[in-house]
Formats: C-alpha cells, sequence, structure tokens
C-alpha cells in the first residue's frame, strides 16, 4: 500500500480529469496514469471508466475514495500524535500571497510565543491547504477560500483589492478596457479569486494560464510586457510606485476583493488558540 498513490487517487477522483491532476501534483500525466493502473491492479479491479474524453468513478473507485481519505486521516493524525507525545507541534498551511505580504516579518513572533512548541509552516494553495486541514494533516490553515466541513470553523481576517495590471504599456487599453476586452488578453491566472470572479473572467477565455504560487507571477510579468495578470494591491505597492508594473481600469466590471480566511478546528488546543490569536493580532496591526 502506497500512500502517495492513494493520494494521487483523490486528486484524481476530485478533479474527474488527468491533465488538471498533473498539475495539481506536480507529476508527469502518464505517472499518475501508472499510479491509477498500479492501484487497479492491486484492488483488482477497475477504478474508472475512461469513455471519450470523460472520467467516471466505478463503484468500487467510489468506495475506495471514502476508505482512501480515512486511511490518509488516520496516517496523517497518528503522524501529529505521535509527535505530540515528544513535543506538542503546531501545523499551520498558508498561502503563498499571505505569507509573503502579510506573515514573512513577522512568523518569528509565532515561533517566539511557544518556544516549547515546534510550529511547522506549510506553503501551499487554499485548496490544498483546505483538504490537508480535512485530512487532519494541518491544524490552521490561512486560505482564500472558506472550509465547509463541519469539524472546522473559517473566520474572514482580511481582505485585499485586485488589480489588473501589466508591465507593458498598452496605449490601446488606456482610456478604455471592457470586461470583453480582458477575455482577450494574453492573462495569468493567479487563481487568487473567488469562484464566482473565476468565471467572470476565465470562462470562454481566448487565452490564459494558471499559475498556482499567485504571487510568482510578478517576475514573469516584469519580465514579459505582451502579459497581465489580477494581483493583490497589497503584494504590487512597490512595483506601482516604481511604476515596473502598470494598473488598468476596467470600465464595465468591478474586480472582487481577494479573501483571506483562519480555519481551525472547532475545539482547538490552547496552543492553537494562542498561535491563531496571534495571526489575528498581526493581522490588525496591519
Amino acid at each position: 500500500m502506497n500512500l502517495d498513490y492513494l493520494k494521487t487517487y483523490l486528486i484524481l477522483y476530485r478533479n474527474r480529469n488527468f491533465t488538471k491532476t498533473a498539475k495539481d501534483c506536480f507529476l508527469s500525466q502518464s505517472t499518475i496514469s501508472s499510479r491509477i493502473s498500479d492501484l487497479e491492479e492491486e484492488y483488482g479491479c477497475e477504478l474508472f471508466i475512461r469513455d471519450k474524453g470523460t472520467l467516471q468513478p466505478t463503484k468500487a473507485g467510489i468506495l475506495l475514495a471514502a476508505w482512501a481519505e480515512q486511511l490518509i486521516y488516520t496516517y496523517n493524525r497518528s503522524k501529529i500524535e505521535v509527535n505530540k507525545s515528544n513535543i506538542e507541534a503546531i501545523f499551520i498551511g498558508c498561502t503563498h500571497a499571505f505569507y509573503d505580504i502579510y506573515l514573512a516579518d513577522n512568523f518569528i513572533r509565532l515561533v517566539n510565543l511557544l518556544p516549547d512548541c515546534q510550529i511547522n509552516l506549510v506553503l501551499d494553495n487554499s485548496k490544498e491547504i483546505i483538504a490537508s486541514i480535512s485530512s487532519g494533516e494541518l491544524s490552521i490553515g490561512i486560505t482564500h477560500h472558506p472550509c465547509n466541513y463541519n469539524k472546522y470553523e473559517s473566520r474572514k481576517i482580511l481582505d485585499d483589492n485586485l488589480v489588473l495590471v501589466s508591465s507593458g504599456i498598452h496605449p490601446e487599453y488606456e482610456e478604455q478596457l471592457s470586461i470583453y476586452d480582458v477575455k482577450r488578453l494574453p492573462l495569468i491566472n493567479t487563481n487568487l479569486m473567488d469562484p464566482e470572479g473565476e468565471v467572470d473572467i476565465f470562462d470562454n477565455m481566448d487565452y490564459s494560464f494558471s499559475i498556482n504560487l499567485g504571487l510568482k507571477s510578478i517576475s514573469l510579468l516584469e519580465h514579459n510586457e505582451k502579459f497581465f495578470s489580477i494581483l493583490p494591491q497589497d503584494s504590487i505597492i512597490n512595483e506601482l510606485e516604481k511604476k515596473t508594473l502598470i494598473p488598468y481600469e476596467i470600465n464595465d466590471y468591478v474586480l472582487p476583493k481577494v479573501d483571506y480566511y483562519i480555519i481551525n478546528s472547532k475545539k482547538p488546543s490552547e496552543k492553537e488558540k494562542i498561535i491563531i490569536k496571534e495571526i489575528e493580532d498581526i493581522v490588525a496591526s496591519i
């Protein structure tokens, strides 16, 4: 039994798409296919029905998904509990955007707050953080989206304006830029928008590609004047002041704000409560 294969299986089960799963796992599509084939051989049955580009789980595949979630949850909880037997550990998942903009300069505050506790920080995208929280791998999460699992609570702690930017000067868009025009731009999707905003902007686009590590697109923008991206205003204050990035206003659409949520168990430990309060204090001081 290989837990990495089961994790891959669960991601494919949710995505129903080999290409997207390969991107999410940072693996080749052939590796994803190989892992699923190995699982089908191990269990002696077909887990997915592949027909004309569609992918649907079989009854056995649905059953395996339930067992796989339980196995991974049990394994992750066992790591946490065994670790706690020696020293209490708190596992925090955080989006790259929140860490880069707000937490990087303040993270030492969390470490110094509980010297007898091991603080573990994991940087990832919101989807993976929420999945890791639900599986018991993380104690606290800071994401762009709330968590809907019953055992956890989500509270919005911050929001920021989103800005359409490019490093290039595009005179044709300086005075008039519509949502129709945006859908025809070479736009980098930083995966920071809420689902409604994603649909408004990225559905039926002529050209776009995705970067899960949101703010990493800043460097790409600065070296490629033809590209545009939608980024949190706080993350590009310096670039806007230096005019290495240029803002463009959409005249018939208001970009939604990017939200930040803190997610934790409805029954957090005392030390988790201390960490949560410190994160909220950091946000309040911004």
